[in-house]
């Protein structure tokens, strides 16, 4: 994926141009000479690598991205990321020191006037200057629409407050891009971002932090009290800076990976070193099977995550989107962890030297795990760039799933009949749960949007019955329009405003349960079929209930509709496996939801007294299972029920 050749007709060339591998070739040399020879007493020490910074500037290997009008190279992200594994592979720390221009510029490179471009990147090419990327706080990693940073204009200044850490090269910073609320109510898009000297006065570095890996280069903690900046520092408009700063974080985040690729090859090059000459039982370890396969694995996951990378790179670059973010979440993580795990098994294979300090594993394996941490843990990585459809949002289960999926990385879809500014008398007719959600103000699909909004996720809110397909429909169409797909399909809309022994069960609601639990289910799936086939990658979970499968006292039309639902998966899973799309049930029990809460007390204490764990379950706990079947954590499951129902025997009213 590494070039499109022209004269190609097969297409897609793996190949490299000779100037790409004249690059390449310039960075593997530099690395060998520049900073192998210094990473270890630098990471000791935990020092600047100033003079290493120097000369890898003299030799044009910093600020790789800065246009050519403006004094730099204007490569692309493929060929600055060619580079970037070769200076990780010498030394991540270093490698991070000399890189991270490429993420503290991208912000004006990408979105700065003609005017800010002239005035902070030209002097990064003139002069091996810093600059740094303050996103991050204490409060503020992964979810970084809840910082709380601010920025309030006064005349033509904005004054700025608030502390930011984790920040690389901050502390030997020239000018940090700072994030800050100019709306402090208004989430993702209340954030703007300002270029900050950091000279200005009432900038403070707080603390150069002591790390336990990459120590080679230096991680800050600053201060900002009352500091003015000039308004013509602000980057775009305000409200534009959650934007700018995701904009910037996909660009870079194939450099991230590219770096963790960078030291799973250098952990693999040392193992295999060591595995010839280290004598055992008469041989080199490397022909004991245990060894030789470890070393084995290790070659294949670091192809497989380089590929990865590469491909995110020319996807960027080739301005594929949306296609493009997912890509660089999969390389991140996928590569990430691979370094991590390459690094462990290359302690492995050193075997007792590889934990002692004097030999060059253990300090990779320090320096790996920071790979999957920064830009992203691997945790979010997993959800970001998918798109979820959560029915029945408004509340309850379907909120907590709404928001944990949000926190997860994913953008929502809140879908549910009941709206905030739609409701009406007429709500009613949907049953008695409906009026009372509409009259004690129990009905919160726009504000969970909100809540998402604010995480820094995109988030919609869109009317659905889910028993009338048109609106379904409509509604699935309308998701793909403004997110443009659909990944995700939480069916949680369901009803049981009722219970009635069987001689007493009504037609009519035994209708309405038909078409609520199971009509709306079928509906939803259906309609969001088609597009979780075309991403090759998709996951259904259906909202079930331990009264499927144990039965339920009164409960004719629940339980068998919640039965009909467990059907529903497994036919799904067996048909959507071929596309890539897995399909699972949640069987709760007893929750404490706002139905639950309504109950009668007596009631309600007789079926905790049911489960193992004596208490109700909380809907977050349910959300939490869900989370995991829509990961790729559960890549490999598919078709099974998922019994979180706190270990009840019986479910009998």
């Amino acid at each position: 994926m590494a070039t499109i050749e022209q004269d190609t007709a097969a297409g897609v060339s793996f190949a490299l141009t000779d100037e790409q591998k004249a690059l390449r070739e310039l960075a593997r040399d530099f690395a060998a000479k520049e900073i192998r020879p210094k990473e270890h007493a630098y990471d000791a020490a935990m020092q600047h690598p100033a003079d290493v910074i120097a000369r890898a500037h003299d030799v044009g290997l910093m600020n790789l991205h800065v246009p050519e009008e403006h004094g730099g190279l204007g490569l692309s992200c493929f060929d600055g990321m060619l580079v970037g594994e070769e200076l990780y592979w010498g030394c991540s720390g270093i490698g991070t020191s000399i890189s991270a221009n490429g993420l503290g510029a991208g912000p004006v490179v990408l979105f700065g006037s003609e005017e800010q471009k002239a005035a902070w990147l030209r002097p990064l090419i003139e002069e091996p200057i810093l600059c740094s990327f303050g996103l991050s706080e204490p409060g503020a990693g992964s979810d970084v629409a809840s910082l709380k940073t601010t920025a309030v204009r006064e005349g033509d200044d904005y004054v700025l407050n608030g502390s930011k850490t984790f920040i690389t090269n901050a502390g030997y910073a020239d000018w940090t891009v700072v994030f800050a609320k100019t709306d402090p109510r208004g989430g993702a898009k209340g954030m703007s971002a300002f270029i900050v000297p950091m000279g200005a006065p009432g900038v403070t570095i707080e603390s150069h932090l002591d790390k336990m890996g990459q120590r080679a280069t230096d991680t800050s903690a600053f201060a900002l009290q009352d500091v003015r900046v000039p308004a013509a520092n602000l980057i775009g408009e305000e409200g534009d800076g959650f934007k700018i700063a995701m904009a910037t974080l996909d660009f870079t985040r194939p450099g991230t990976a590219i770096g963790a690729v960078g030291v799973a090859q250098a952990a693999y090059e040392h193992s295999v070193a060591y595995a010839k000459e280290r004598v055992t039982f008469d041989l080199p370890i490397a022909m004991h099977q245990g060894v030789n396969f470890m070393i084995a694995d290790m070659a294949t996951e670091i192809e497989a995550s380089r590929l990865l990378t590469w491909q995110a790179a020319w996807m960027l670059d080739q301005g594929h989107g949306r296609k493009a973010t997912l890509y660089s979440s999969f390389a991140k993580r996928f590569a990430a962890d691979t370094a991590m795990k390459v690094a462990t098994d290359a302690v492995q294979v050193f075997g007792g030297y590889g934990y002692m300090k004097e030999y060059p594993v253990e300090k990779l394996m320090r320096d790996a795990k920071l790979f999957q941490i920064y830009e992203g843990t691997s945790q979010i990585q997993r959800l970001v760039g998918r798109v979820a459809f959560v029915t029945g949002g408004s509340r309850g289960l379907g909120r907590a799933d709404a928001l944990t999926l949000a926190r997860a990385g994913a953008d929502v879809v809140v879908a549910d009949l009941l709206v905030e500014s739609q409701l009406s008398e007429e709500t009613d007719r949907y049953g008695a749960l409906a009026t009372v959600a509409r009259q004690q103000g129990l009905v919160h699909t726009e504000e969970t949007v909100r809540e998402i909004e604010a995480m820094g996720r995109r988030a919609l809110a869109v009317r659905c019955d889910v028993t009338n397909r048109a609106e379904v429909d409509a509604a699935v169409a309308r998701a793909v329009e403004e997110l443009g797909t659909i990944d995700i399909l939480i069916n949680n809309a369901g009803t049981l405003d009722h219970a009635a022994q069987f001689d007493k069960q009504s037609p009519e609601l035994w209708q309405r349960d038909l078409q609520v639990n199971l009509t709306g289910a079928f509906n939803c799936a259906q309609a969001a079929w088609p597009h979780l086939k075309e991403g090759g990658w998709g996951r259904i979970v259906n909202m079930a209930s331990v009264a499927g499968t144990l039965g339920g006292f009164g409960q004719a039309s629940y339980s068998t509709t919640k039965a009909g639902l467990l059907g529903l998966t497994r036919t799904l899973a067996m048909e959507g496996g071929r596309h890539g799309i897995t399909c699972n049930a949640i069987v709760p029990g007893v929750i404490a939801t706002e139905a639950f809460n309504m109950a009668l007390q007596k009631m309600n204490d007789r079926i905790v007294a049911r489960t193992v764990l004596k208490r109700p379950g909380e809907p977050q706990e349910i959300a939490n299972a869900i989370a995991f079947l829509c990961s790729d954590l559960a890549s490999y499951i598919t078709g099974i029920e998922l019994n979180v129902a706190g270990g009840v025997e019986l479910f009998v009213f």
